[in-house]
């Protein structure tokens, strides 16, 4: 179920369609790392034509004294050594996102021959990817450094990327937005393209902090400059940014109907929104794909009886009570609107008659088991196959859950 094998019912074509797509993301991601660095190169190159023509320029102007011509080729030296260190930046950067980009091309390419009986081995990289993701995801990237250190996959996992969005994240929480501010304009352009609010929302924060402070002053010249610029062609904006210039008119009040604004959830909810914006900016998944994958099992097995004790069974994850808090807000699976009728009876399987399989393999229901029993003296019974004949104790059904 983590490991994606839960799909294998829609053939190989779809496994595969399935897992390459949920993939994708880390490569496109570091494909745009390498473009940006090829944007940078380009950057450096022409500083380097403009040093040269400058250089040129002054070797022209024979009537400027020595001194002169000896002050210019000095400064035009430091300039075309700081060039050189940019560029051999911009060489390792390069080689870096390169073969980052390529390993990650490989990984693919290892997904491509899948056969269904070699499914747990084909699963296996992909498990322990999503695993150091979700734990990279989680927080603890030094732990997730070391797991993928012992696991050979380095260069599948973004850590520089990670690192940034957790000292971001952990600003919000101290409850600064100068750092979430330096990346917003860093990544403004990516941001418009994709329609983000998250900029509007981190400088509405600073303004209600402002407000909550007492310094009216002050917060409404920061709503001139620095809100008022996100009102254009937004409803959203607009609506939220009348709310919270409202609040001006309760300071110093005990009760407010806007008192909500300056819940702590306000600053949790900047750190969701941030980890959303981030993860599409950098065509990540939402969700890790440990999550995606879990909830996508537990689901496929939850039915209206899987939390009931008497139908408790050791082979299904959902008689686990960890696995139950996980799958509390999952939706049903669709079997439910599924028909089984019992050979025997001719009778729906339902939780009232639930289907039970013999150890052949067979399955037919409760109260048709009960039907072709045959009962002994010493209390036992037993019940042959309608199929094959094969003779089994009573006590050798197992309950079958469909998924």
């Amino acid at each position: 179920m983590g490991g994606g094998g839960g799909g294998f019912g829609r053939g190989t074509v779809g496994v595969l369609d399935a897992a390459l797509g949920m993939e994708a993301g880390m490569v496109r991601g570091a494909a745009e790392d390498l473009k940006r660095t090829a944007r940078g190169r380009k950057e450096v190159l022409a500083t380097v034509e403009q040093a040269v023509a400058t250089l040129e320029g002054g070797a022209a102007a024979a009537d400027a004294k020595p001194e002169e011509q000896a002050a210019r080729l000095k400064a035009l030296l430091e300039s075309l050594q700081g060039l050189k260190r940019k560029l051999e930046k911009v060489n390792s950067s390069e080689e870096l996102y390169s073969n980052r980009t390529r390993a990650r091309l490989d990984y693919l390419a290892e997904l491509k021959p899948f056969k269904l009986s070699g499914a747990v081995a084909w699963n296996k990289r992909r498990l322990d990817r999503m695993l150091v993701d979700h734990v990279l995801r989680s927080g603890y990237i030094e732990t997730a450094k070391v797991a993928a250190e012992d696991l050979d996959m380095l260069d599948l996992i973004d850590f520089d990327m990670f690192t940034n969005v957790q000292e971001i994240v952990r600003s919000l929480q101290a409850r600064r937005l100068d750092v979430a501010l330096k990346w917003c304009e860093k990544n403004r352009s990516k941001l418009r393209k994709q329609k983000s609010r998250f900029e509007f929302k981190v400088r509405k924060q600073g303004f209600l902090e402002l407000v909550r402070g007492g310094k009216t002053a002050e917060a409404l010249e920061f709503a001139r400059v620095q809100l008022v610029p996100f009102l254009a062609g937004s409803d959203e904006n607009v609506a939220e940014f009348q709310q919270a210039t409202a609040t001006l008119a309760f300071i110093g009040m005990e009760s407010s109907p806007y008192q909500a604004l300056f819940a702590d959830s306000q600053w949790a909810g900047l750190v969701e929104l941030f980890r959303k914006e981030v993860y599409k900016l950098h065509n990540f998944t939402s969700d890790s794909l440990l999550s995606m994958h879990l909830q996508a099992g537990l689901s496929a097995l939850k039915n209206p009886t899987s939390f009931k004790k008497e139908n408790a069974n050791k082979d299904d994850p959902l008689s686990i009570k960890e696995f139950q808090e996980l799958a509390a807000d999952l939706p049903y699976t669709k079997h439910v609107h599924s028909k089984l009728v019992c050979h025997i009876t001719g009778e729906i399987m339902d939780e009232d008659n639930p289907p039970m399989v013999l150890p052949n393999g067979y399955v037919y229901s409760l109260e048709g088991f009960k039907s072709i029993a045959t009962k002994y003296p010493n209390g036992t019974r037993t019940v042959a196959c309608p199929r094959t004949g094969e003779l089994y104790d009573f006590k050798d059904l197992a309950r079958a859950f469909i998924a």
